[in-house]
């Protein structure tokens, strides 16, 4: 399985990399810090799960989103928002809700996976 893990560094949230060497099975991650570059992984990389920040700066990755879940690929959103806080069309997508436990990024990934 391969990942495509878009999120902001810093602040105390975990890092998405400790989740995926933890859920096993994760051979290809690709990384994108800004919403330009998310856009063109999304659209060209070879992946099987993104994990999108919802907010990258003052943008969303709900574009990001849309390609993936375009493409048949399975996403979820790590966000310190409520479902609510999410995306009209995207409010019943996966989340985890930051700051996250690497355990449960790695249970949500292993679900994933297993979908």
């Amino acid at each position: 399985m391969g990942a495509l893990s878009i999120f902001r560094g810093g602040g105390r949230s975990a890092d998405p990399h400790d989740g995926l060497r933890h859920a096993g099975g994760v051979g290809r991650l690709a990384e994108a810090g800004t919403l330009k570059e998310a856009i063109e992984v999304a659209r060209v990389a070879d992946f099987d799960l993104a994990i999108l920040d919802l907010r990258l700066a003052d943008e969303t990755t709900e574009l990001v989103a849309e390609i993936t879940r375009g493409r048949g690929l399975q996403f979820f959103f790590l966000t310190g928002h409520t479902s609510n806080g999410l995306p009209g069309g995207f409010r019943n997508a996966p989340r985890l809700k930051k700051p996250v436990l690497c355990s449960a990024l790695a249970e949500m990934i292993e679900n994933c996976a297993r979908s």
